[in-house]
């Protein structure tokens, strides 16, 4: 899932004061403003899922929902789904892109790394 007109343009890291907004980059951006992730899912449900996942209401909010005329809790807004679109993307052989690197976020193994490394700033975020 990308964003239109060019779904795999690797947008500018957030700034760090930006990623107290829960609406800002995505949950796995640099703190420090050095890098951002743009997510790849060999399925298509996957990219949906992590693309979506902003939109996951909070239960306390759609017990106390009952305005009508407002947008229903853990809807879409229609200007985001206007702004998105499902690509395919193949990576070519080494050296004709940019060295990207990628990071398996399900891998047991990098879970325990990132626990690792990453302790106090997890820590420090509850």
């Amino acid at each position: 899932m990308g964003r239109t007109p060019d779904p795999i343009e690797f947008p500018d890291p957030p700034k760090a004061d930006e990623l107290d907004h829960s609406r800002a980059g995505n949950r796995f951006d640099s703190p420090t403003e050095n890098f951002t992730v743009c997510y790849f899912a060999t399925d298509l449900e996957a990219c949906f899922g992590e693309t979506l996942s902003r939109f996951r209401p909070d239960p306390a909010l759609i017990a106390a929902a009952d305005e009508e005329g407002f947008m229903p809790a853990g809807s879409v807004p229609a200007d985001w789904r206007n702004q998105r679109i499902a690509v395919q993307v193949e990576f070519l052989p080494s050296g004709r892109l940019p060295k990207l690197r990628f990071l398996d976020v399900e891998a047991l193994r990098t879970r325990r790394e990132l626990r690792t490394e990453l302790a106090s700033l997890l820590a420090y975020y509850g």
